[in-house]
């Protein structure tokens, strides 16, 4: 079958241009077959690295009715579709949904190039409402995704899937996904870490204040590690394999660990060099609670939770997530930000392990899996609910074993069979694959050696895989003076800024307070606006309406132009915020009427009054941040004040 690619020109004569002269090149496939499917159509197979698979099943029409159930579509959201391949999932959807927008991500040349010769896809590259993203940089693709998400417009995001995709592209389409998802989550009610922690993130900010001068940042720490080998030390099932190696290699290699690994570790009499703790919950407050932490480095963000910066004898270095308050704190110190990722905490642990030049990374007990049938690493601070409750257990349960406590406490969650290091079955759960595929594709983005000494788990990929006894013989060589490489870094004097911090919180609150009289004289004009809606009839009446609503509209931030507060305001009022969006959107081109003025100056009124509320927040959160920063400055800005 011949297919005219005349519109293709028309279309996009570059897009034409490349597919038919074959001006691109992608290791990821070898080669695409034409085939067909069992019904008699057109199909492909994909020819790759790894062996083959064909583009679609062997009946088209009823894979396209899972693609489309499995994405839950609703209205007024936007469809973004991973992998167009012959179109056959379109179809389906474009037969129940002819005029919704979709946005379709294409990550490969090599398949569209065939794909526009075996079948007409014509109707897609024609239709106005659909938009290609065809690009092999997932970062690249996932930042321009947001491009094609309006608020006003959309409520929500649906994505349709194709399975060979998803089989070939999988962890390049979780990149995609994660940098999409993280430059609209301050808009979305389901900004799961944040509506979880609630105003966690924001106190802990706040109350940290005192210590961001009291503590060096972690820039200090950056290139200064350069050849040195760090061992990351996470608190798998694995973990309790490597105790004894541990305690020997203290002094030749950089002891990094996680901080739910740190009192496993402390009771077996092993010190790391280094604890990362982030987390803004008081629920990961019993890791480091009552513990030792002076022969120990801290780093920490300022959202950790505030009674970890406060533990007695703590040496603390401070980094940066670059979330909504820890980036406008982070300013006031000196010199480049000290950011790190985060996902996981093991994440911002390896990311420091580059930052500071270290080289090779090695992990242990990073299984990202329930190894041995393990819930987590025996020793460690869970291990206290084993004993409460053989303690408090009926006689008959007291012969139930330490293993089949584990196995019970597995059984609570959605787990999953996946391949280890060996090839052989270990379950996990959705998230550690997710974490699993992070690392897998930040270790191919990294200069140094990585090795995973763990012996279990699912981390595989762009890794050497070795025994930590034989890392310990063949690389853990030479002593080396880490503690007083730590110590020269740490007792730096601190370069924090609290009277720019002072001064610029003072002006804040002032820019809160004017808003705030903004909000409710918004709020009046709002009361006006119903007062006269039945004038709408009259040109007079006209006028009037239409001034009052471009009042509200350009008044709609209430004077506010700190891009800081902007910003948080989004953070703290998001609920609010999206639904008037989403709302206000709605209403948007309807016929000029008194129901209309009712109802949209019911939705300013409401709006106005949520985001006053958030003003005064915004100001008691400040004001926490004002009284820890005076008395970080204490005697020195008295003097400076008088």
């Amino acid at each position: 079958m011949s297919i005219d690619l005349d519109y293709l020109m028309e279309c996009s004569p570059h897009l034409h241009k490349i597919l038919i002269n074959k001006e691109f090149q992608d290791s990821r496939i070898n080669d695409v077959v034409p085939a067909t499917t069992r019904s008699g159509l057109p199909n492909l197979i994909l020819k790759h690295p790894r062996g083959e698979l064909t583009l679609h099943s062997g009946y088209p029409d009823k894979e396209a009715k899972k693609i489309y159930e499995k994405a839950n579509i609703k209205e007024r959201s936007l469809t973004i579709c991973f992998g167009l391949g012959l179109g056959y999932h379109l179809d389906y959807f474009l037969e129940h949904h002819p005029h919704e927008d979709v946005v379709i991500v294409e990550p490969t040349y090599a398949i569209l190039a065939q794909a526009v010769q075996h079948r007409d896809l014509s109707p897609y590259f024609k239709n106005s409402r659909f938009k290609f993203l065809i690009s092999a940089d997932p970062d690249q693709t996932g930042q321009a995704l947001c491009e094609f998400y309006n608020f006003y417009q959309y409520s929500g995001v649906q994505v349709l899937e194709l399975p060979s995709y998803l089989t070939l592209f999988g962890a390049e389409w979780e990149r995609m996904k994660s940098h999409f998802t993280q430059a609209i989550s301050k808009y979305t009610v389901n900004t799961i870490t944040i509506m979880e922690s609630e105003g966690d993130f924001t106190d802990n900010c706040m109350k940290n204040v005192p210590h961001f001068g009291k503590y060096p940042w972690a820039r200090h720490l950056f290139d200064q590690f350069q050849g040195i080998p760090v061992v990351i030390i996470s608190a798998g099932p694995s973990l309790h394999l490597q105790f004894d190696l541990l305690r020997e290699i203290r002094n030749r290699a950089l002891l990094i660990c996680v901080d739910t690994a740190f009192p496993i570790l402390k009771r077996q009499g092993i010190t790391p060099h280094i604890v990362c703790t982030a987390d803004p919950t008081s629920g990961n407050f019993i890791h480091l609670k009552n513990m030792d932490v002076s022969d120990v480095y801290v780093v920490a963000e300022p959202m950790t939770y505030y009674e970890i910066l406060e533990l007695e004898g703590l040496r603390a270095f401070f980094t940066n997530f670059d979330g909504y308050y820890a980036k406008y704190f982070t300013q006031f110190a000196s010199g480049p930000e000290a950011l790190l990722s985060w996902g996981s905490i093991a994440s911002t642990c390896f990311d420091l392990a580059r930052k500071i030049g270290s080289n090779p990374i090695i992990f242990v007990g990073q299984d990202l899996s329930y190894s041995d049938f393990l819930y987590h690493c025996p020793g460690s601070r869970f291990d206290d609910g084993y004993t409460s409750y053989l303690e408090s257990a009926d006689r008959r349960y007291l012969y139930t074993s330490y293993q089949s406590f584990h196995i019970q406490r597995l059984l609570e969650y959605n787990i999953f069979p996946e391949p280890d290091i060996y090839g052989k079955t270990v379950f996990c759960q959705k998230n550690h694959r997710l974490y699993a595929k992070w690392f897998h594709d930040e270790f191919a983005r990294s200069s140094q050696l990585i090795i995973n000494a763990s012996e279990r788990g699912i981390v595989r990929e762009n890794c050497r895989q070795m025994r930590f006894k034989d890392v310990c013989e063949q690389i853990l060589t030479r002593e080396l003076p880490i503690e007083q490489k730590l110590a020269e870094l740490y007792n730096r004097p601190s370069d924090y800024n609290y009277q720019a911090l002072l001064t610029d919180i003072d002006s804040k609150l002032n820019t809160l307070n004017e808003a705030g009289k903004t909000a409710k004289k918004l709020q009046q004009e709002c009361e006006d606006l119903l007062q006269s809606k039945d004038e709408v009839e009259t040109d007079s009446g006209k006028v009037k309406v239409r001034n009052s609503f471009n009042l509200l509209t350009s008044q709609s931030n209430c004077g506010i132009e700190d891009k800081f507060i902007l910003d948080w305001i989004d953070h703290e009022n998001q609920k609010a915020e999206m639904f008037f969006k989403r709302e206000i959107g709605k209403l948007v081109g309807q016929v000029l009427s008194a129901e209309l003025i009712e109802t949209t100056a019911n939705f300013y009124y409401n709006f106005m009054e949520s985001r006053f509320s958030c003003f005064e927040n915004l100001g008691a959160h400040l004001m926490v941040a004002k009284e820890g920063c005076l008395n970080s400055m204490g005697e020195k800005w008295e003097q400076t004040a008088s």
